[in-house]
């Protein structure tokens, strides 16, 4: 398992943190194929944080298409990489989400980030 914390003091949900994070890290491919994650009571007792948070972030990220549980098995990743349906590379698709997510926890808008991502795009265009 990956080491990472959460951020109690964040005003983000620690569930909508978990999610994300284990979102990028099966996107990424640090997480691959066939790797087994950890039950969801192993990961609340590491973690600190409720047995109920966790089992709803599995949940969707099983909604997601990204892992699958196996009942008495356990929960592995079914999310081969590469591109996505809409053809974006997942490591690509992973850093976008990840500057959106650090933008919005800095306050930003929706339309800063874009503006702030047209900006660079015209510098280094130059």
């Amino acid at each position: 398992m990956q080491d990472f914390e959460l951020d109690e003091t964040s005003d983000v949900p620690l569930w909508a943190q978990l999610k994300k994070r284990l979102t990028y890290l099966i996107m990424t491919r640090a997480y691959a194929k066939g790797d087994q994650l950890p039950t969801v009571r192993e990961l609340s007792s590491r973690l600190g944080v409720a047995y109920n948070t966790v089992s709803k972030v599995y949940r969707d990220i099983e909604r997601d298409g990204l892992i699958r549980t196996k009942q008495g098995s356990g929960t592995f990743v079914i999310y081969e990489g590469g591109e996505n349906e809409g053809g974006i590379d997942a490591a690509v698709e992973a850093a976008v989400m990840k500057l959106v997510d650090e933008g919005r926890n800095v306050g930003m808008t929706n339309n800063e980030i874009v503006l702030l991502l047209e900006d660079y795009l015209e510098r280094i265009d130059q």
